[in-house]
């Protein structure tokens, strides 16, 4: 059965291709350059907007001369996340206080969904100080307690360890991804469709029951937090905020190192990759185009400018699709020019 990693017997490897444009017709190679270059520059021009912080961060030209950014104030939510950590630690149960810790700083927990789920708080107040001081190694220090960073890069490390017949490593990092975040379960759907797609039964069973098993895991959760909040318990704001393309590109851009280069740069590469991935002729090539446009569909209408770190899921990999870009690209271009056949009419 194919993976998400496959190759084909008898080319160089699957890195080196991106030919799925070269058979287009004319026609449709012409459309999709169209839409490229509209949306390329459509990328170039919308904002990138983040909610507003009085938290002074280095800027643009002050990261490019070199000079010294102030120290980071702690964000009033990773303060929360601290506390949490730092009671279970001293032998509190997370499920025994959290409530509390929302009432007491003035956030919702309604819906339940708005208290985050425990695993990372256990991770870290497991791994203590100098666990954590390690993991900032392939980690940003002071977002060490967010979820959505660590997901992220657990989803990434899941789709790379992805191969044809041996996906057991991939289906294990997804799971403490999806049991870190909720927001990680579009991959773990997307992974059991596309096996079940390509008739690997056992495989689309396994990544199926991890998505069942993960909805039972945030059902309790839900159960358990719901027995707490009072009526008076703040109720969070919809998160429905149709930002269009500037939400896409705001997310992604903010929660990766792509917020050091001006929008009008960002905005593009974003795009860019985007292409590679559609241009690459493999299943990993399929499954990072429609895990990434997914994602980014959904920042388009979902998501307040306040919480662009939900970009995090994506930004570890999503560039990766730069590596073959100009290969679709220049395979678009050959398509878009090729003369139609002749019609030849019997008489």
């Amino acid at each position: 059965m194919g993976g998400i990693a496959d190759t084909t017997a008898g080319e160089p490897d699957g890195l080196t291709l991106a030919i799925r444009f070269s058979l287009w017709s004319a026609r449709d190679a012409r459309l999709a350059l169209f839409a490229f270059f509209a949306l390329l520059i459509a990328s170039a021009m919308v904002p990138v907007v983040a909610g507003e912080s009085e938290i002074t961060t280095q800027g643009f030209a002050e990261y490019i001369s070199g000079q010294p950014a102030p120290e980071r104030e702690r964000d009033e939510d990773l303060a929360l996340y601290d506390r949490a950590i730092e009671r279970i630690q001293h032998g509190e149960h997370y499920y025994d206080f959290i409530v509390a810790e929302h009432r007491l700083g003035d956030y919702p927990g309604r819906p339940g969904v708005a208290v985050r789920l425990p695993t990372l708080a256990y991770i870290d107040a497991w791994l203590g100080i100098p666990g954590q001081i390690a993991a900032s190694l392939v980690l940003n220090r002071h977002f060490f307690v967010l979820h959505e960073l660590w997901s992220g890069m657990l989803l990434a490390l899941a789709f790379g360890l992805h191969r044809p017949g041996k996906w057991g490593w991939s289906l294990a990092a997804a799971a403490l991804a999806v049991a870190i975040r909720e927001h990680a379960l579009p991959f773990i759907l997307l992974m059991a469709a596309m096996a079940l797609w390509r008739r690997d039964w056992k495989q689309g069973i396994a990544w199926s029951a991890l998505a069942a098993a993960f909805l039972a895991f945030l059902d309790l959760h839900l159960a358990i937090i719901a027995a707490q909040v009072l009526p008076s318990d703040p109720f969070g704001q919809g998160w429905l905020d149709l930002r269009g393309l500037s939400g896409w590109i705001s997310y992604v851009s903010l929660s990766s190192n792509l917020r050091f280069l001006p929008g009008f740069i960002a905005g593009p590469l974003i795009v860019i990759a985007m292409l590679g991935w559609a241009a690459w002729n493999r299943p990993a090539g399929q499954f990072g185009f429609l895990l990434y446009g997914g994602y980014g569909l959904l920042f388009m209408i979902a998501g307040r400018p306040d919480a662009y770190y939900w970009g995090a899921m994506v930004a570890p990999a999503l560039l990766v699709g730069l590596a073959f870009a100009l290969s679709g690209l220049r395979a678009l271009i050959a398509a878009a020019r090729r003369e139609p056949e002749p019609q030849i009419r019997c008489a």
